[in-house]
């Protein structure tokens, strides 16, 4: 990926960010009465830093997906100790955007890898519950957000370049309701993008109500 190409993403991402009413979108979301995740991906139960726990795969099932029974077993009794061990190298008060972002992100990979190849995880669901362990550092990477970021297979560089932009975390910051406080910057970017493109019957209800045209 060269600049120009990951110059034009945060363009593009930022020229998201602008969008009328985006902030009462993010609210919406973040609303107890709304039938989405909120607060609660996040809040959910127990989280401990180095370990994953029901809570966490609990967490993640509210991110419209689902763990098979295999992949449950590994992550909560058959590889318990190199998952603990895994999240140990992750350092979980690195921001995405801070001098030791890239390392930390680095150090993900070998967790990254071993989500990825359980049964029927995957980039989406791998990156949902590292998100989880380490919402300063991993940004949640499903279609959606891979989608509008543009650059496949660097979505998370990208995300990193767009993210050292303090303007860019100002209009992130700039868009966090009442009842978000304590959510890190990464959630609120996935919110919003996910918000204004999401197809699903609750996203696109939650735009029609704010005023958000297609």
């Amino acid at each position: 990926m060269n600049d120009a190409t990951a110059e034009n993403a945060k363009q593009r991402l930022t020229a998201n960010l602008e969008i009328p009413l985006l902030g009462d979108l993010v609210a919406a979301y973040f609303k107890p009465g709304q039938p989405f995740a909120g607060r609660t991906f996040d809040c959910l139960g127990q989280n401990p830093p180095d370990e994953v726990v029901a809570d966490d795969l609990l967490a993640v099932t509210l991110l419209d997906v689902r763990w098979t029974p295999l992949a449950v077993r590994s992550l909560l009794f058959e590889r318990t100790t190199e998952v603990r061990e895994l999240l140990g190298q992750i350092d979980s008060q690195t921001d995405l955007w801070a001098e030791g972002g890239g390392k930390e992100l680095d150090a993900s990979l070998p967790l990254w890898e071993l989500l990825d190849n359980l049964d029927e995880v995957g980039d989406t669901k791998a990156s949902k519950l590292l998100a989880r362990k380490r919402p300063r550092l991993i940004p949640i990477t499903d279609s959606i957000i891979a989608s509008a970021v543009g650059t496949p297979g660097h979505t998370w560089p990208t995300l990193r370049l767009c993210f050292q932009d303090q303007r860019f975390r100002e209009k992130l910051e700039n868009l966090r309701p009442d009842g978000a406080e304590g959510m890190s910057l990464l959630r609120i970017f996935d919110v919003a993008i996910w918000m204004l493109y999401s197809r699903s019957k609750a996203a696109r209800k939650a735009r029609r109500e704010v005023g958000l045209t297609p």
